[in-house]
């Protein structure tokens, strides 16, 4: 068999075999951001100085509250309460597609592990008190959300895992509410990926919005 032969039998199944190319048009290592109800604008951030540039408009499916990046190069966002949607992003232009719609509420905190997208579910379904968070998994065809257990704290603004150790992180405020009436202190926790339950680690001292590691 000749050489030329021989690579085309061994190249053409990896072709046949490779995943779907998502525009990607940042360097690797490159930090964006979205300045959800504050104009709706996906930004570049740079790292050294924490200076922001807006790239472009992120459109009309409603203000993206979080974004997060799957490891093939899609770019997810989740949007506010009102709207209440799943999308992807192209970066290039911002173009949005809707993966469609879940219960009224908002997902923070989303991350990946391995293909699994999860999120922290603030549901604004009704109630007295301060409404409760749920560990979830995103449908990245339907955007349908699949509740895995209660988390205990609420809102819950953050998710991060640590592939090194298989922890996943979490934090937010406790949902008992202090005798002033002001949401709990936040508190860093480690979270169970099959029912939702958290493990308080300590306070954190300062309100966080998000973590990643």
């Amino acid at each position: 068999m000749s050489i030329a032969r021989l690579a085309r039998q061994l190249v053409l199944p990896i072709l046949l075999a490779a995943p779907a190319v998502y525009a990607q048009p940042v360097a690797p290592g490159s930090l964006l951001g979205s300045t959800g109800n504050q104009g709706n604008s996906l930004i570049s951030i740079d790292p050294g100085t924490g200076g922001g540039t807006p790239r472009c408009a992120l459109g009309s499916l409603g203000p993206v509250t979080e974004i997060e990046y799957r490891a093939d190069g899609a770019l997810f966002g989740a949007t506010g309460q009102s709207s209440a949607n799943i999308i992807q992003i192209n970066p290039d232009g911002c173009a949005k597609t809707l993966v469609g719609h879940h219960d009224p509420g908002a997902v923070n905190g989303l991350e990946f592990v391995g293909n699994v997208l999860y999120g922290a579910f603030f549901s604004t379904g009704g109630g007295e008190g301060i409404p409760p968070t749920y560990l979830v998994t995103v449908n990245q065809t339907t955007g349908a959300l699949a509740i895995l257990g209660a988390m205990g704290y609420s809102p819950v603004r953050g998710l991060a895992w640590d592939a090194g150790t298989g922890t996943m992180y979490g934090v937010g405020s406790t949902t008992t509410l202090p005798p002033d009436g002001v949401s709990g202190s936040d508190e860093l926790f480690t979270v169970d990926l099959a029912t939702g339950t958290t493990t308080p680690i300590g306070p954190t001292g300062i309100p966080l919005g998000g973590i990643e590691i």
